[in-house]
């Protein structure tokens, strides 16, 4: 097996596991009549769709690159699997876009959650990123067009959450400053 190979047997493996833990964590929240929904939300990852779709038309090899050009990509790939598991597990039950829920139940400020306020989508954009830098693709530059959407994703929760949780949302925004890039964002 050559470092390609091994590159994308490694990211295969790991968007599986990430289908795994979202679908865990479905299976876990799911009520009764929502299936279809359910299952349209474990696959509208949008690095997740990017990823199939560069498997579905062959992976371009860039070549005989060796596996440390890889392994900075495969790193923050692992790093973000490892960050979205994490805040899954510490959301448990409460796991569920807070836009989707329109009436969240609980504010989690702890775990990954106290040190920013949105680590989910932080786990997301380094597998998108990850992905991409492993493979070498040029599908990076999707990757960066959908930041802006995250952002506007990540705007809207915020708002719904200050509706919800006033006070207790205004004491945990300001402990917790960053909401994607801890000292940057």
């Amino acid at each position: 097996m050559d470092t390609w190979d091994f590159t994308v047997l490694l990211l295969s493996a790991g968007w599986s596991l990430y289908l795994c833990i979202r679908i865990a964590h479905q299976w876990q929240i799911h009520k009764p009549g929502e299936g279809a929904a359910a299952a349209v939300r474990v696959f509208a990852h949008p690095f997740l769709l990017l990823f199939i779709f560069q498997a579905a038309t062959g992976f371009e090899n860039p070549g005989s690159i060796p596996l440390w050009i890889h392994f900075p990509g495969i790193s923050i790939f692992l790093s973000g699997i490892g960050m979205l598991y994490a805040a899954h597990r510490t959301l448990g039950k409460n796991y569920e876009a807070a836009v989707a829920l329109k009436n969240p139940s609980a504010l989690v400020t702890t775990g990954p959650y106290a040190i920013m306020r949105h680590p989910i989508y932080f786990g997301a954009l380094l597998m998108g990123i990850g992905t991409e830098l492993a493979l070498a693709s040029p599908y990076m530059l999707i990757v960066i067009l959908l930041i802006p959407l995250i952002v506007w994703q990540i705007h809207r929760e915020e708002r719904l959450l200050s509706s919800v949780f006033k006070d207790a949302w205004a004491a945990y925004k300001n402990n917790t400053p960053y909401k994607i890039l801890p000292y940057i964002f």
